[in-house]
């Protein structure tokens, strides 16, 4: 017996509608999509033998279940395979998010582009699905639908909903609705019309019908509202996906993992574990992993000459003088990276092509340099952000003149050249005094601009200039050794892995022993290749390492093709990782080493490097640092204040002090994580960097770079800074030994012989054990 027939009922669902803001139908909906690309997470974690556990339970171990998934595929078309692909792009796009040292390598922009792609299908293939929903999930709507309980009273129902939206009455109720301004809803209203007809069992064709009948009445239907359209958005989806939606595996994500080596003194530990399995070779995610390298020129890139001739910068000899702000100045290295697979910049009206992270030196000096990617400049070469640098868009150049002067010049747009594929690019490193500086001029036949080479300015920090020249002279063989029978396709990737283990585990190792007492640390003596602190001047002290920075170029130089690549690609490598490490070392000396596991810990303690912003701050002498801490509504903010004296005094904000959190404990094992957010005061533009700190801080150290954003998402600055677990006893220890002097020359000698030793001996083991890691290659 067929259930009888009320208009009122169909007039009570044509009345319901559900908050265009807070629609739960739609969030509901949502959820259920990205809980079965989550639960279609494809690939096992590798291991020696047998099948390793399923990426899906790694990353999301607590994953529920919804009565709604089974309507998936049957309502949007949309297969296992489209949910896989589009899990992986997600899970990338959070590491790309939340991890410090795969972050580089992930490729975000093609994540995004994927999953604007993934939500557009989504958007045109879920009409259907959204109106079965309309039926199951607890809304107004779901209560109306409920009074048509057979097929009889749905047909009944659908005959008169179509009449009454059709009629002249409805539509020109609409119009004095519209036209006085008192229908701002209207496209909400109008698609969930749609969406009720469909739950009621209406074809697409019978609800276009009826579009055009209003249509044709004088409504204002907007475009993708109308027939052959409507079923084709899904204004209840929001924004698209984006890497948040799988927030929940930022756990799994961060984790360390450390692997034991039969005879090792020391297992072999690397942070973010399971993200660089996810994206390793032949794993899920690799076609979102590349392997960085270094910025530079591609061939045919003019270069003035000391004579003001114009030549190709790869025709540029060692010992061939070009033209500077300064006058003539000697080539010592001519740096020759691979490529590799990144896409190349041009600005518009010119010929040469460059990386998008090299840096060219600006007109106005506020920030002295520009780069088309910022962000890469600022992690991949320490030093340079003290100085200042900005986005190379709207930037002022310095262009040179006919008469070797220069010129302030307008950087053009730019456009990325991805037909330009050279397998080498070129830099040149001139004959450094001082200041540190090696600037040239490059460019086309038409325009040439002063550039720096893509290398540390020594001068800014000439102890950890000392230590990294001296670890790298002792320890460098060794390195080198261990990857001797690699390929050169897979040389930058396993050393990438190699040196990111010693990032993560040397200090906790070495870090008791840097203030040790001289006489029981005799063995850890070692002279420096420059000076790192003297009664000299600053200027002698300069001097004396840049003669140390010539002498190793020039070995660099030294070899049969001139130029030892791999080498160089070593000192880029080592400096961007351990540079910030050490000059934070010296600059605090007295930091305690005595590190807790998390168990145990008393107070987590934070050391901020720095954080650069790439647009003009406040005024760092009137500035704080706010550091904030969060977990499961406990918030808690310490700010310390900004150490005036940097040569970029609006770009470049460091501390002279710790942040210590008594609050923090370690997470529940629910996968709550703690958050840190770190924020320039006063208010530097709603720019904050905000990452979630790891459950397991393995050995009670571990050091961070994460990008800074603004409210919108889009990148403006880079900080760096390390976390620390200390007891009570420790942080007693800490605070006595900042009260007591240091003697920084002597934690720098020890430091370079510490570092040097430990990383000759566990290089080659920390390889083996993390080889399963590398993007380009499966074996050592």
């Amino acid at each position: 017996m067929s259930s009888p027939f009320n208009p009122r009922d169909v007039e009570a669902l044509a009345a319901a509608l559900p908050p265009e803001g807070v629609n739960p139908v739609g969030a509901a909906a949502r959820g259920v999509l990205v809980m079965h690309a989550k639960r279609l997470t494809p690939g096992n974690y590798s291991q020696m033998f047998g099948t390793g556990p399923a990426f899906r339970t790694i990353f999301f171990p607590n994953l529920g279940t919804s009565p709604y998934e089974g309507l998936i595929g049957p309502n949007t078309g949309l297969d296992d395979g489209f949910f896989q692909t589009a899990s992986i792009a997600l899970l990338c796009r959070q590491m790309g998010n939340v991890t410090s040292r795969l972050r580089p390598q992930i490729l975000v922009a093609k994540a995004d582009e994927d999953l604007r792609n993934y939500s557009a299908r989504i958007r045109q293939n879920s009409h259907r699905f959204y109106a079965e929903l309309l039926k199951l999930v607890d809304s107004p709507i779901r209560t109306a639908l409920a009074a048509f309980r057979d097929e009889p009273a749905r047909v009944a129902a659908r005959g008169h909903y179509l009449e009454g939206i059709t009629s002249a009455a409805w539509v020109n109720a609409k119009m004095t609705q519209w036209t006085g301004g008192f229908w701002p809803d209207r496209d909400w209203e109008l698609f969930n019309h749609y969406a009720k007809l469909t739950a009621l069992g209406c074809s697409v064709a019978e609800i276009d019908g009826a579009i055009t009948r209003i249509v044709q009445q004088g409504l204002a239907v907007p475009a993708e509202l109308r027939a052959g359209a409507w079923h084709r958005i899904a204004p209840w989806f929001g924004g698209d996906l984006r890497g948040e939606d799988v927030g929940d595996a930022n756990g799994p994500m961060l984790a360390t993992k450390c692997h034991v080596y039969p005879g090792a003194m020391y297992p072999a530990c690397i942070s973010e574990d399971n993200s660089l399995e996810f994206t390793a070779l032949s794993q899920p995610g690799t076609g979102y992993r590349h392997v960085p390298s270094s910025s530079c020129f591609a061939p045919g890139t003019r270069v003035v000459m000391a004579d003001g001739a114009l030549r190709a910068i790869e025709d540029v000899g060692v010992g061939d003088e070009v033209a500077t702000p300064t006058g003539p100045r000697a080539v010592i290295l001519r740096p020759q990276p691979l490529r590799g697979d990144r896409v190349l910049e041009r600005f518009e009206g010119t010929s040469f092509a460059f990386a998008p992270s090299h840096p060219f030196v600006t007109a106005d000096g506020d920030a002295a340099y520009a780069a088309a990617d910022p962000e890469s400049l600022a992690r991949s070469v320490p030093t340079l952000g003290q100085f200042g640098i900005r986005p190379l868009k709207g930037a002022e150049l310095l262009r040179r003149t006919a008469d070797g002067k220069t010129d302030p010049w307008a950087a053009p747009p730019l456009r990325t050249v991805p037909e330009e594929r050279p397998e080498t690019l070129y830099d040149l490193y001139l004959a450094v005094g001082g200041d540190g500086r090696s600037e040239y001029y490059a460019g086309d036949e038409s325009v040439q601009v002063l550039v720096s080479s893509e290398v540390p300015r020594f001068a800014a920090a000439p102890e950890t200039t000392a230590v990294v020249l001296q670890v790298l002279e002792q320890a460098g063989p060794a390195i080198l050794g261990a990857l001797a029978d690699v390929p050169e396709e897979s040389f930058e990737d396993l050393l990438t892995i190699g040196l990111d283990s010693m990032a993560r585990t040397m200090l906790p190792v070495i870090g008791h022993e840097l203030t040790a007492d001289p006489r029981a640390a005799a063995e850890a003596e070692t002279v420096l290749v420059a000076p790192a602190q003297s009664s000299a001047s600053p200027e002698a002290m300069a001097e004396a390492v840049a003669a140390a920075v010539r002498t190793f170029a020039t070995s660099l130089a030294s070899a049969p093709e001139g130029y030892d690549r791999r080498m160089g690609v070593l000192v880029e490598q080592f400096a961007s990782r351990f540079a910030p490490q050490f000059q934070a070392l010296l600059a605090l000396p007295w930091r305690s080493f005595d590190l807790a596991e998390a168990d145990i810990t008393d107070v987590l303690a934070l050391t901020l490097y720095s954080v650069e912003l790439f647009r003009r701050g406040p005024v760092a002498k009137k500035a704080e640092a706010e550091l904030t801490l969060r977990y499961r509504g406990l918030s808690t903010t310490r700010r310390l204040p900004i150490r005036p004296g940097s040569p970029a005094d609006r770009w470049y904000y460091s501390v002279d002090d710790v942040a210590y959190f008594p609050e923090w404990s370690e997470p529940d094992p629910d996968g709550s994580l703690w958050e840190l957010e770190i924020a320039i005061s006063p208010d530097a533009g709603g720019a904050r960097m905000t990452l979630p700190l790891p459950r397991d801080i393995a050995h009670g150290f571990q050091a961070f770079a994460a990008p800074v954003s603004d409210t919108s998402g889009a990148v403006v600055g880079h900080a760096q800074f390390d976390v620390r677990l200390l007891t009570l006893e420790a942080l007693a220890t800490e605070i006595r030994d900042h009260a007591a002097p240091t003697s920084r020359r002597d934690v720098a000698e020890r430091l370079a012989h510490l570092a040097a030793q430990y990383i000759t001996r566990e290089f080659a083991t920390a390889v083996k054990l993390l080889r399963f890691c590398a993007a380009t290659t499966r074996t050592p």
